[in-house]
């Protein structure tokens, strides 16, 4: 997870894995205007955080809303992205 915070010159205050830090780079990512960031965002959200979350979910049921919303905005980037593609 490291790896892919310097690869967008992201630079964490808290460990990788911390959920702060990994919305914070989704903010981050978020503010940078290219399919690059789309794509990095559609990643990062895959591989790391709505896996966190999901586990996080089964310890404080209170997070489900959160794993939900961000579950739908994967799958909004994933559409934006595919809408790229086809222009």
């Amino acid at each position: 997870m490291a790896q892919f915070y310097e690869n967008y010159g992201f630079e964490a205050e808290e460990r990788p894995d911390n959920l702060v830090t990994m919305v914070a780079f989704m903010a981050q990512l978020a503010r940078i205007e290219s399919e690059e960031s789309l794509k990095g965002q559609l990643r990062f959200l895959n591989t790391h955080l709505l896996p966190t979350l999901k586990y996080a979910v089964e310890i404080c049921p209170s997070l489900r809303q959160i794993y939900e919303i961000l579950a739908e905005d994967a799958k909004t980037l994933k559409l934006i992205l595919v809408g790229n593609v086809r222009r």
